[in-house]
């Protein structure tokens, strides 16, 4: 409901009464304007408000996966646990985490490495803050779509919350000296490249918990073995991590995206749309030029939390 009263307002009011209020020195005409207004003031009201909605969520539901939790260790330990209620063992999740801390280590190493040295410390923060924020990212996403359906995840929300979290994360590292100085250089474009990297996979952590969960309660509604499940969804997650990548560059080469063409000369009215992406990448760059304008997205919170 949060989400809803927060963009309906943003949205069908904001526009209007934003283009009524504020100054058009550049004398832009009435849709370029009203475009304008949307796209840097109004848009950050409705990232506020959803934000809010999303972090009222995770508080709603520390205490609910933390009893979800402890049911699942003490299902492990109980010998009379039935097929129905088995899950992969603690041990092959910790061994499944540690694969993937030492993955995503990877990933971060080999983005920044080609362009810049000393990046130790923050590729370990980027990798705990996956972690760490990632698991509540998942544990509120999945509870959600376990208790409804994926259509009612707070992703956007939380994706919003991460971005800015992840910003600021940058910024303090920087401001202990523990980041190589070409990631700020150049207008900051190597730490919003590395940022919105992060919140790749914090999005891809939320979308396939999201997704699993969903399989899960259904398997639960006939009878499956959850470890079973567990086993093929894993299965699932590298198949999917092997073909998405390749086939999104291959659209990348053939149409580009908004705002992001891989050659000169191509027609960027073929590009593909990509909004969030570049709602998030606004509020990296404007986290880090420290113009990010804050009213807006306060204003938002507080539609939120009303």
């Amino acid at each position: 409901l949060a989400m809803l009263l927060g963009c309906v307002l943003a949205w069908g009011f904001g526009v209007p009464w934003l283009t009524a209020h504020t100054p058009n020195p550049a004398h832009l005409t009435a849709s370029a304007f009203a475009h304008a207004v949307w796209l840097h003031k109004v848009r950050f009201v409705g990232a506020g408000a959803i934000a809010m909605a999303s972090l009222w969520t995770l508080v709603e539901l520390i205490g609910p996966v933390a009893r979800g939790l402890q049911a699942m260790l003490h299902a492990h330990s109980n010998p009379s646990t039935t097929e129905q209620d088995k899950d992969l063992s603690p041990r092959s999740l910790l061994a499944l985490l540690g694969l993937t801390v030492v993955l995503l280590a990877a990933l971060f190493s080999a983005f920044l490495a080609p362009v810049a040295h000393g990046i130790a410390p923050l590729v370990g923060a980027a990798v705990l803050f996956c972690v760490v924020f990632g698991f509540v990212m998942a544990a509120a996403c999945g509870y959600m779509a376990g208790i409804v359906g994926s259509s009612s995840s707070p992703i956007s929300g939380i994706v919003i919350i991460a971005a800015v979290l992840s910003a600021l994360m940058i910024l303090g590292l920087e401001a202990c000296g523990l980041v190589p100085v070409a990631l700020m250089a150049n207008g900051q474009a190597l730490a919003t490249g590395f940022t919105i990297l992060l919140l790749s996979a914090i999005t891809a952590i939320a979308a396939i918990s999201n997704d699993n969960l969903q399989d899960l309660k259904t398997g639960h509604l006939v009878g499956a073995s959850p470890w079973k499940q567990q086993v093929a969804l894993l299965a699932g997650c590298v198949v999917g991590a092997a073909v998405i990548p390749p086939v999104l560059n291959v659209l990348y080469q053939a149409y580009g995206f908004a705002g992001a063409m891989p050659r000169p000369g191509m027609d960027p009215t073929h590009a593909l749309s990509a909004p969030q992406p570049a709602l998030i990448a606004l509020i990296t760059k404007g986290v880090f030029t420290q113009s990010l304008d804050w009213s807006m997205l306060s204003l938002g919170m507080g539609l939120g939390a009303v």
